[in-house]
């Protein structure tokens, strides 16, 4: 139970894991998804652990997060 994000390039995870603590949100360490150094812009989110209410939540904090990078 887990899905891949790949932000534009134009965008970083940087970035949105520093937006996203305004939401409560922690992002983690996203640069180990990156070993390789390929920069492919990319994370995965799993969701295993949480109930329907809380991947909701998750996803609604992450859309907000994002939208304030957009809106910037």
């Amino acid at each position: 139970m887990a899905v891949w994000l790949t932000l534009d390039k134009k965008y970083s995870w940087s970035r949105i894991a520093e937006l996203a603590k305004r939401q409560k949100l922690e992002i983690g360490d996203w640069q180990r998804y990156d070993l390789a150094k390929n920069k492919h812009n990319a994370i995965r989110v799993g969701f295993a652990k949480f109930n329907e209410e809380e991947i909701k939540e998750l996803i609604f904090r992450l859309k907000n997060t994002i939208n304030q990078l957009i809106v910037k």
